[in-house]
């Protein structure tokens, strides 16, 4: 194994205890492309993250800060789309998984375009700025992980994207209270409003029932994205399917651990043990290719009151 996929084997093994389990039951092939593609998204995150939470510095050193750190990882974004072969490992790792699953410039582009988000502070008025905010941090990560599957029709691309959207509004309903305490609000004012919630007193004690209650409403809203997404799996390879459908339900579990919590949620941290990940890795291996069944397609036109990218 060279140094490149080696590193990237390491950081998902120490960035994400989910996706390093579920990548283990894709094919060696499309598991390599897998990580080589997690280690840059991880690596941009990471930046950006440490740069977002320094200390002793004000708003304008912050942020003159991030615009310098995001300047270099477009600038080297930009070199692995042309195929330049860089020394960096996530760059690296970057441009191999495009040049061999030809993946479209535009989807590494838009993510970046979610880290701009971060590193600019956008505000998030409605739900829909929110959920144009995961469709770039995650969404666009589950097209380009769709195109490493061999993926091109547009329909499941968009029930992958939808994926990623579902991820990562579990995230934002897992992390609220952290994201909180380091000035990061990806719930819409307009929710927070109707709930009688101020967007500076997330942290206050008295409101945690009143937040439990939106949050609820944000994870009953993952559910419809959760449920387009399975769709979509039924197009992919059975292998891939297994490990997908595994990341799925992994991840769709930390909603309702959150709901069976209540709000005593944020008390602890919220994931998923790991005998109810081989649970599942069980389950759907005897779904998938002991007891098959044969399902009917279904139509792969979204439900068009979904979020869709314009």
């Amino acid at each position: 194994m060279d140094k490149v996929l080696s590193h990237s084997f390491e950081m998902i093994k120490v960035g994400s205890k989910s996706f390093s389990g579920a990548s283990k039951l894709l094919d060696k092939h499309t598991r390599e492309s897998a990580i080589l593609l997690y280690s840059w998204c991880r690596y941009c995150d990471d930046q950006i993250d440490n740069q977002l939470l320094g200390f002793n510095l004000s708003f304008e050193e912050v942020k003159e800060s991030d615009d310098k750190i995001l300047q270099k990882i477009e600038k080297k974004t930009h070199q692995a789309i042309n195929n330049e072969s860089l020394e960096q490992f996530e760059f690296e790792a970057l441009r191999r998984v495009l040049e061999k699953h030809q993946i479209p410039e535009q989807y590494p582009i838009e993510h970046l375009e979610g880290f701009r988000m971060d590193v600019e502070k956008k505000q998030y008025h409605t739900i829909t700025d929110t959920l144009d905010y995961c469709y770039h941090v995650a969404g666009v990560v589950g097209i380009m992980m769709a195109c490493i599957f061999g993926i091109k029709d547009p329909k499941v691309l968009e029930r992958a994207a939808d994926l990623g959207i579902a991820f990562q509004l579990s995230n934002i309903a897992r992390d609220v209270i952290a994201d909180a305490e380091v000035g990061r609000v990806y719930l819409p004012k307009e929710w927070l409003v109707a709930y009688d919630i101020d967007p500076g007193s997330i942290l206050e004690i008295k409101n945690r029932m009143k937040l439990f209650l939106l949050i609820k409403k944000l994870l009953d809203l993952s559910d419809q994205y959760y449920d387009s997404a399975n769709i979509g799996i039924q197009s992919l390879p059975l292998r891939i399917r297994w490990g997908i459908k595994v990341a799925l339900s992994v991840y769709q579990q930390i909603g309702f651990n959150i709901r069976t919590l209540s709000s005593n949620a944020w008390n602890q941290r919220i994931y998923v043990k790991r005998p109810y990940k081989l649970f599942l890795a069980m389950k759907y291996f005897i779904k998938y290719f002991l007891l098959p069944e044969k399902t009917a397609s279904k139509d792969l036109e979204r439900d068009p009151s979904l979020w869709k990218k314009n």
